[in-house]
């Protein structure tokens, strides 16, 4: 609840009341989930290569989320309901090679691999489907969850390139010969009229995959010679998308060095649609021409350490020293535009939409471990 005060005239009593801002539901109730798994182990070469491959089948049943309604109602906070039954299916390898020590070095190497795909089969809301993957105030959605596709996919005007000159312009007609973009003038993006009935509109969004990668990886180097030890885990992701609403946001307030090379008559090549205060062409309308290849490999964990002798170490009554550094997120190879490739505190209905959250950190440790 929150207190609402009304206001009056000096001379009048002040009154407080109080409006609902959130709904309660009596009819919730705990989700269940049905798994079904089958895997196989393997091993080779005397246990030098051994691993396992997993297929998952899962089914969802009223899977609990927050519940649009409409801002109308005054109610701040969403409800949380039983709203839908969702699928989830993929498989999992993960396989390592153990390499025999010798002159007092060896080493090992683990491989993680997995796939994952998901699919709404129950939407239990009246319009049949959630917008979501707002990016600011201008009520702009990217993402739509409805039945039969996945979760959170992306859904937006499809860019084809932007009108180098008035000519493009007018060429981009109907059947009828009426200008599909009449507002637009050359340096504004050109979009596509998708289901052919001569004019653009939300009708013409289309879904454009999801957030989820195509491949999900780790490599995980550990190598030991003498005392010294040497461990380096990579991870990745293949094939992911991400909508780059930061990116949509910095345009929208001419905050990004991007816009340096916007498209002018005198730099009728760039590939960055021209500057304009009124927008008439809606160049900022949820597009493609914000969605970004979000593959990424990043060097999480480097660590190098040395444990001294026993020798030493028993003198003082340790059994165990051992004195290491190391970095996290110390490099990242990627091709995204925006902070972060790697973002996973989204909302449920707005996997793959980049906010700008602040992105992962780097930092530097060090530091010694005793056992006694």
């Amino acid at each position: 609840m929150a207190e609402l005060s009304f206001g009056a005239a000096p001379s009048q009593q002040v009154y407080v009341g109080a409006i609902a801002t959130a709904l309660a539901n009596i009819n919730i109730k705990w989700e269940q989930t049905a798994t079904m798994n089958a895997g196989v182990s393997f091993s080779f070469l005397k246990g030098a290569i051994s691993g396992n491959v997993d297929y998952f089948r899962s089914r969802t049943s009223d899977m609990l989320a927050e519940t649009p309604i409409p801002s109308s109602s005054g109610i701040t906070s969403m409800p949380l309901t039983n709203i839908a039954d969702m699928e989830n299916k993929g498989w999992e390898l993960s396989t390592t090679y153990r390499n025999p020590a010798e002159k007092g070095f060896s080493w090992d190497v683990t491989l993680n691999l997995s796939h994952s795909r998901n699919k709404i089969i129950r939407l239990g809301y009246d319009e049949g489907m959630i917008s979501d993957g707002y990016v600011d105030y201008s009520n702009r959605a990217s993402t739509i969850t409805r039945k039969g596709e996945a979760l959170a996919s992306f859904y937006l005007f499809k860019s084809n390139g932007i009108f180098r000159s008035q000519a493009d312009v007018d060429a981009h007609v109907n059947k009828e010969g009426d200008k599909l973009q009449p507002n637009a003038a050359p340096g504004d993006l050109r979009f596509e009229d998708t289901n052919g009935d001569g004019q653009l509109n939300d009708d013409d969004k289309v879904i454009m995959g999801n957030g989820l990668p195509k491949l999900d990886y780790g490599l995980t180097f550990n190598a030991r010679y003498k005392n010294f030890d040497l461990m380096v885990f990579l991870n990745g992701k293949q094939g992911q998308k991400m909508y780059n609403g930061a990116k949509m946001f910095l345009y929208r307030f001419y905050r990004s060095a991007d816009l340096v090379n916007a498209w002018t008559p005198s730099n009728p090549g760039s590939e960055v649609y021209r500057l304009s205060d009124e927008d008439k062409n809606e160049n900022l309308r949820v597009s493609d021409y914000f969605l970004e290849d979000a593959s990424f490999l990043r060097l999480r964990n480097l660590q190098l350490g040395y444990t001294l002798p026993s020798a030493l170490t028993k003198k003082a009554y340790i059994n165990r020293l051992r004195i290491y550094a190391g970095a996290y997120n110390l490099l990242t190879f990627t091709k995204y535009t925006g902070f972060d490739p790697d973002l996973s505190n989204t909302g449920i209905f707005s996997r793959g939409v980049d906010r700008g959250y602040y992105p992962m950190s780097r930092s530097f440790v060090a530091g010694i471990n005793v056992g006694f």
